[in-house]
């Protein structure tokens, strides 16, 4: 019976990653304006306040969502990862990060906020010559400094 378990368990795991492989693949083009550009918009524009925020945690963990990945499979991976100085589980953490992300990705602009809607604004001006901002790359950006600064408070 433990052999059974442990076969569906491979198997299932298996069908995981091919589907996100795949979804990766298929959707690069619409979410996606390059492989790491998320990743080098905070290198390009480092701010006092994000120094502690474990950004590259987070970009991976909502590149996992966006990919398609299952939340159970983002759960454990971000798990792995998750350090923080205030006292939120993995799972809340994940969970938080997970729905703003979504809401996000699929709130209509003019539902936002004008904070929101202001940074989006700041987002499409800032976006270097070759190439522009894919609105999820934008989304990305956006929940990144809003977790940030809601997980990883500056240090004082």
């Amino acid at each position: 019976m433990r052999q059974i378990l442990l076969s569906v368990v491979f198997v299932l795991s298996g069908v995981a990653q091919i589907n996100a492989h795949h979804t990766d693949r298929e959707s690069f083009g619409v979410h996606y304006s390059g492989p790491n550009v998320v990743s080098e918009y905070f290198e390009d524009n480092p701010r006092e306040w994000r120094k502690s925020c474990r950004t590259k945690d987070i970009i991976r963990l909502l590149r996992n969502i966006a990919n398609g990945v299952p939340p159970e499979v983002s759960l454990r991976l971000f798990e792995h990862s998750f350090k923080n100085p205030l006292v939120i589980s993995a799972e809340r953490a994940h969970g938080l990060i997970y729905a703003f992300f979504l809401d996000q990705w699929h709130i209509r602009r003019g539902y936002n906020s004008d904070f929101l809607n202001e940074t989006y604004q700041e987002l499409k001006r800032a976006g270097r010559s070759n190439f522009s901002l894919t609105k999820t790359e934008m989304d990305m950006i956006n929940t990144t400094n809003i977790v940030c600064g809601i997980l990883w408070p500056e240090d004082k």
